[in-house]
């Protein structure tokens, strides 16, 4: 029963996050969307012309107004903002396991340990403090360390197998390195387009693909988390 209650409380908390940041994303364009069609509306009638019947979506690919301009002008900033949004949202569901620091031996000053107020946010933190330290050396150090506590990190296809390191590469160079490729994102994406020092451009698809594989692969590893029993 526990075990049951841990999975649904780990999987609402990884899809809410998820449909909030989609929301948001979706909110985001069709404001800009809908603000310059009423611009483009109100000057056609003011101006006595016609114009054929047509819908936001249709103008912002034939004639972007001013909003959208601008919306695609800052496209790489915030596309880099939902996407290390997503795949933070889906290492948080680390944090569903408390029992993955069994048999660890975390170092914490006691000036930060007396700054918390209950064990959880104790466990919250070093789990927290593990869980970067891992995914900035890279995917395959925390699908390891993960896969040792009984936690696999499920990945169901090949294709998926090869994405996932470029994708937390990509996170982390967004993080810590302005979105610049840096060595570690080399090393990580086998067949990288982009070279040392240059911008990771992101498309707009690229958001919409990534949280698709982060949650075809949760909705494999929330059960693994709900029943593992780590091991030392």
């Amino acid at each position: 029963m526990e075990d049951n209650l841990r999975l649904s409380s780990a999987a609402e908390a990884y899809f809410v996050a998820l449909d909030h940041d989609l929301a948001l994303h979706t909110l985001t364009i069709d404001v800009a969307l809908r603000a310059d069609y009423m611009a483009f509306v109100a000057k056609q009638a003011l101006d006595g012309k016609s114009y054929k019947d047509s819908d936001p979506v249709v103008l912002a690919r034939t004639d972007p107004g001013p909003i959208t301009t601008e919306l695609r002008k800052h496209s790489q900033q915030f596309m880099e903002m939902f996407l290390a949004r997503s795949v933070d949202n889906f290492r948080a569901v680390l944090r569903r396991k408390p029992e993955i620091l069994t048999n660890s031996q975390p170092s914490i000053s006691v000036e930060t340990l007396l700054s918390f107020s209950s064990k959880e946010e104790i466990v919250h933190y070093i789990i927290e403090r593990r869980v970067n330290s891992l995914a900035y050396q890279g995917f395959k150090e925390l699908q390891d360390w993960c896969t040792a506590r009984g936690i696999p990190i499920v990945l169901p296809t090949g294709e998926q197998r090869r994405e996932m390191p470029e994708i937390i590469a990509t996170r982390n160079i967004i993080v810590h390195n302005r979105g610049l490729v840096d060595e570690k994102y080399l090393n990580a994406s086998a067949g990288a387009s982009f070279k040392l020092g240059e911008c990771r451009r992101l498309e707009p698809r690229d958001f919409f693909d990534v949280s698709t594989l982060l949650s075809a692969s949760c909705k494999r590893t929330l059960p693994q988390l709900a029943n593992s029993t780590c091991q030392s």
